[in-house]
């Protein structure tokens, strides 16, 4: 037992070793540009981070880098404080791929801190919540995304304290701690979505109360209720003004859009179980510690205490979310299953709690197991970040800096790219115009564009384009070719 009272003793030492070991298996990420899994999402929020930066710093108006059709560039999803936050940070710091990098893992580490005072309320076992942070931290979907400029990080690092403030009410009975719960909540719903079903662990607290306490907790449960409701008013009517533009949104219909064939949904729910779970959301070295806390969960009946009939009902909310996504999320949106990490971690820590005080022979296998959890990581995502992983042209992505350099970076171009995103390819080149997918941009629309919108530049990879005898008379010169993207200034046809 020394070593558990060393770790008590040092705690906060031991804490910091969180964001030193991380930063360095990090180190070389920092100032790499993006590129890698889910390059497109990451772009498209790098792009509202340039956008609020260097155009319009309006945190109701984020902008991507189209103007098809000769509209403004402004496109609303999720309410966009990360992405303005991050801005904010180039005004104060100066632009750079670094100081975005810097800050999602900032938030990543307040996210890990969470997690630490989630367990510290729930058990009141500071050696549990440092060892359950560290596994959390090297969940290696966390380990992958917390460096990365996605506003599904911030939302889950805002629901991490929103559940954190709310065991801290159940211990203590403060009204500041049910508000800067629901302040959390709201947050993370703002930011995304789908993360409004953390709100189920409120709802089954209040008919816990009910049931237990009939009227006598009825002034209780409306002071909580309202306060939650009332912070997410916010988050109600940002949705209501931006999901009509959405259009034909698949994540809006779930199940109910682009039905799936039988042979497909079993493929994708063993990816899950088999691959997602233990490599990528778990961690190997942390799969022992889920089954561990599993068992022990329903040997010791845990599931009749009320702060687990509380979280089970986070977990089970997170299950639902995911049976209603599944055929969105399929085997590559990995991102969309960081709903899961609370839930998951918690029993990891129980898993770690119980196992660690069999004996001496576990004790020391815990060390062990938590000790190899960031080479695991390691392991498992290094290669994410990588040209190959990044689902775009390579001669594209090993050119980008001469390509950037082209043209005048306030440019308005035409982009024709095999990039169905639409965000990937203009992020590369940095500039703003009216983005093609190859093949889809109707010759005749280039001399309108040229006539309407002063369009001078063109960078396409659609050979067929290039080659086309119909756009000719629109070509000045070739300024740059690279593989397979070219570079051409378009006549001025006034």
């Amino acid at each position: 037992m020394n070593l558990k009272n060393s770790i008590d003793k040092h705690a906060l030492l031991f804490f910091l070793l969180i964001p030193l070991v991380s930063t360095v298996l990090h180190w070389r990420i920092f100032t790499t540009d993006l590129m890698g899994v889910h390059l497109w999402r990451q772009s498209q929020t790098a792009i509202n981070i340039q956008n609020f930066y260097r155009h319009d710093f309006n945190i109701m108006n984020p902008r991507n880098n189209s103007f098809n059709g000769g509209r403004d560039n402004i496109m609303r999803f999720e309410f966009p404080i990360m992405q303005w936050l991050v801005a904010a940070a180039h005004k104060i710091f100066g632009e750079s791929i670094a100081i975005t990098r810097i800050s999602m893992f900032f938030l990543g580490i307040l996210g890990v801190l969470g997690v630490y005072f989630l367990l510290k309320w729930l058990w009141n076992d500071k050696i549990v919540a440092l060892l359950g942070a560290w596994a959390f931290n090297f969940s290696p979907v966390f380990y992958y995304y917390t460096m990365n400029p996605l506003p599904d990080v911030f939302a889950l690092c805002s629901t991490i304290w929103a559940m954190a403030f709310f065991f801290r009410y159940l211990k203590t009975a403060q009204y500041s701690a049910i508000l800067l719960s629901a302040l959390f909540l709201a947050i993370a719903t703002l930011a995304k979505l789908p993360y409004i079903i953390f709100g189920s662990m409120v709802g089954i607290y209040v008919l816990q109360q009910l049931v237990k306490k009939g009227f006598g907790a009825l002034k209780n449960v409306l002071s909580i209720s309202s306060t939650f409701i009332l912070l997410l008013i916010p988050a109600f009517f940002w949705y209501k003004w931006v999901i009509p533009t959405w259009g034909n949104n698949g994540v809006l219909k779930g199940v109910f859009d682009n039905q799936v064939p039988l042979s497909k949904t079993l493929a994708i729910f063993r990816f899950h179980a088999f691959e997602l779970l233990p490599k990528l959301l778990l961690n190997y070295a942390a799969v022992l510690f889920f089954f561990i806390g599993l068992f022990f969960m329903l040997k010791n009946k845990t599931y009749k205490q009320s702060k687990w009939a509380i979280l089970a009902a986070s977990g089970l909310s997170v299950l639902v979310y995911f049976l209603f996504e599944f055929n969105m999320i399929d085997v590559i949106h990995d991102y969309y299953m960081l709903p899961f990490l609370p839930p998951l971690f918690v029993i990891v820590a129980y898993g770690i709690k119980q196992f660690w005080r069999i004996n001496d022979v576990t004790r020391s296998i815990t060390m062990v197991l938590l000790l190899s959890l960031p080479f695991f990581a390691f392991r498992a995502v290094d290669n994410y970040w990588s040209i190959e992983k990044s689902g775009l042209n390579v001669d594209l992505m090993k050119n980008k800096d001469a390509l950037r350099k082209a043209v005048p970076s306030d440019a308005i171009c035409i982009m024709l790219s095999s990039d169905v995103s639409t965000h990937a390819f203009s992020y590369q080149i940095d500039k703003q115009g009216h983005i093609f997918i190859e093949g889809n941009l109707p010759p005749d629309w280039i001399e309108d564009m040229i006539r309407r919108f002063g369009v001078r530049y063109m960078y396409s990879e659609d050979k067929k384009m290039n080659e086309n005898p119909v756009i000719q008379p629109f070509i000045d010169s070739l300024i740059m070719e690279c593989g397979s993207v070219k570079v051409f200034k378009l006549k001025d046809l006034k």
